[in-house]
């Protein structure tokens, strides 16, 4: 799926957009070609422990980047997200481990 992507972008770097499974695709898209992406927005969707260890993310450093809904906006403003995306963002509550 990621080289199908591949084959339909110009040479500019796009954001991707990836819904659910979408997700895993602009993942491994990125990690194929990071030239061509201008960044990534994940909906509904999750990284594998694999894609997490390749971007140099752990689950305990990702986690406590988000656990206050105040780290939140910081962070999500990191990855480019405007300050009112942000802060609309960090309203959801982040899924725990083990449930």
């Amino acid at each position: 799926a990621a080289k199908d992507v591949a084959s339909v972008l110009d040479a500019e770097p796009v954001i991707l957009i990836g819904h659910s499974m979408g997700g895993n695709i602009i993942s491994s898209f990125y990690l194929q070609h990071p030239e061509r992406v201008a960044g990534l927005i994940f909906i509904s969707t999750h990284l594998s422990g694999a894609q997490l260890v390749s971007l140099g993310l752990d689950v305990e450093t990702l986690m406590s980047a988000v656990t206050k809904p105040a780290d939140r906006v910081a962070f999500y403003t990191s990855f480019g997200l405007s300050p009112s995306v942000a802060m609309e963002a960090a309203k959801w509550p982040v899924p725990r481990r083990g449930r």
